[in-house]
């Protein structure tokens, strides 16, 4: 028991404390757990990787929306490995997905590291259906419905 507390904690440094204006808040198995231990953050925060896609240079890109199905945000990542197999061999077999580096640094990255719509992903979204902590989401098309409403055009 004290060793699933000291993980969670561990996991708690390193994911960001946004479960308010997450898109999976009420159904992340993190926040379950965190809930289920009593947890508090009490750990200094860990920062990992660098922004986006279009502005990393040496490090991974944590934050990637060039896909028009799924949304990247790695600064969710607890390296549970869910998606590497949803898109490797015991999934899809399509590898677009998978560990990069080693050690503390581990990350699921795409190939070569390019951002998600320039690899081979089809956009089937099992990652998304396997991620828990929200980490990879399918894109919501409600904010371009929204900008289409707001200008009034017909289409």
């Amino acid at each position: 028991k004290q060793y699933r507390r000291s993980e969670l904690e561990m996991m708690l440094a390193r994911h960001p404390n946004e479960c308010m204006r997450c898109e999976v808040s009420g159904q992340c198995k993190l926040q379950d757990m965190v809930q289920e231990e009593r947890l508090e953050e009490k750990w200094p925060k860990i920062e990992r990787g660098h922004g986006t896609s279009e502005d990393h240079g040496g490090e991974h890109a944590l934050v990637d929306h060039s896909s028009p199905a799924i949304s990247r945000d790695m600064s969710k990542c607890v390296e549970c490995g869910l998606c590497v197999d949803a898109c490797g061999e015991q999934g899809q077999k399509l590898n677009v997905i998978g560990f990069g580096e080693r050690g503390f640094g581990t990350l699921p990255i795409t190939v070569f590291d390019q951002p998600l719509k320039e690899t081979g992903c089809i956009s089937c979204g099992q990652c998304t259906l396997r991620c828990p902590v929200g980490a990879l989401t399918e894109r919501p098309d409600w904010q371009r419905i929204l900008d289409v409403l707001d200008s009034r055009r017909r289409t």
